[in-house]
């Protein structure tokens, strides 16, 4: 058994990684939760105590947090891949929130600070800014 393998054992990390799992709504969050391992590394500690402190501002705050809206649409999209097929209204309606939902968070996390030179929360835009918003898509849904 590795050195990481041992302390997320001592740590009872799985039990952890169950709890966080049970509160993702989507697949792509339980298969992130899964993802999650152990780090001795300096500056990852370091970087995820950064954005831990900024969701807890966040949250402190009592901001309201956008993306509400979170659907597993992977299965929709995967249903629509051979030519000629297409979504059902249901479906979607909840691909065209997901997609607002992705608008409104990236929006949300790269809103400055009150002198507006930085982001309110730095660490948290860095983990969002590769999330790609789909205009277009959203425009055509919502017509």
């Amino acid at each position: 058994m590795s050195n990481s393998k041992e302390i997320e054992s001592k740590l009872n990390f799985d039990s952890i990684r169950a709890e966080l799992s049970s509160l993702c709504s989507s697949r792509m969050g339980k298969d992130a939760v899964e993802a999650m391992s152990f780090s001795s590394d300096y500056n990852t500690i370091l970087k995820l105590l950064r954005q831990t402190n900024e969701m807890l501002s966040l949250i402190k705050s009592g901001s309201d947090l956008p993306g509400s809206n979170v659907y597993d649409v992977i299965p929709y999209l995967n249903e629509i891949k051979a030519a000629g097929s297409f979504m059902a209204a249901d479906r979607l309606n909840a691909l065209g929130k997901m997609l607002a939902s992705i608008s409104e968070v990236r929006n949300f996390f790269s809103r400055p600070d009150e002198d507006g030179s930085t982001p309110l929360y730095p660490e948290l835009k860095k983990e969002f800014e590769g999330l790609v918003s789909f205009p277009d898509i959203e425009r055509e849904i919502e017509r």
